[in-house]
């Protein structure tokens, strides 16, 4: 199992990690079990400390990534941003508890504490201010601005909802 020109630095950064060259672990426990994640910076207590499948990310925040699966050319910045979060690609949650569940996130962003916290299928879209996008389902390319600005938003496409809970159960919505 090897893990070539990697830098580990704290307690446990990189303990058990398999198969991660070129990444950086800086912190307890950082990428301790990470498996797979190669190209990538896990920065922070426990950040992708099981991470698996996640190269060229970045992991800032305690416990960013913690368990991220498959979350590739993402960034996941602030506490347990991206905790859990599966099939994450080119995407960036930025913000305490962002993106924690996320699953099948594509080219989008979410800024805010808790922004998309369990987004599903959301590619080519924009989720900005706290818990906006929390439980987003299938957007596309649509922006979301404003406190919990499309919460429970499904199937939007092609749309832009601005302001305190702008489109917070939209459903269905295209062209809005």
């Amino acid at each position: 199992f090897r893990t070539e020109y990697s830098n580990f630095i704290g307690r446990n950064a990189g303990y058990q990690a398999c198969c991660n060259s070129n990444s950086n672990f800086i912190g307890t426990g950082a990428g301790l079990g990470a498996r797979c994640s190669s190209n990538s910076n896990f920065i922070g207590e426990s950040a992708g400390q099981y991470a698996s499948n996640s190269c060229s990310s970045n992991f800032i925040g305690n416990s960013a990534g913690y368990q991220a699966v498959c979350a590739c050319y993402s960034n996941f910045i602030g506490d347990q941003a991206g905790y859990q979060a599966c099939c994450a690609y080119y995407s960036n949650f930025i913000g305490a508890g962002a993106g924690y569940q996320a699953y099948c996130s594509c080219n989008s962003n979410f800024m805010g504490v808790s922004a998309g916290v369990s987004a599903c299928c959301v590619t080519y879209s924009n989720f900005i201010g706290w818990s906006a996008g929390n439980a987003a389902k299938y957007s596309v390319c649509s922006i979301f601005e404003g406190r919990e600005a499309g919460y429970n938003a499904c199937r939007v496409s092609l749309s832009n909802f601005i302001g305190d809970q702008a489109g917070y159960q939209a459903c269905c919505a295209y062209y809005s």
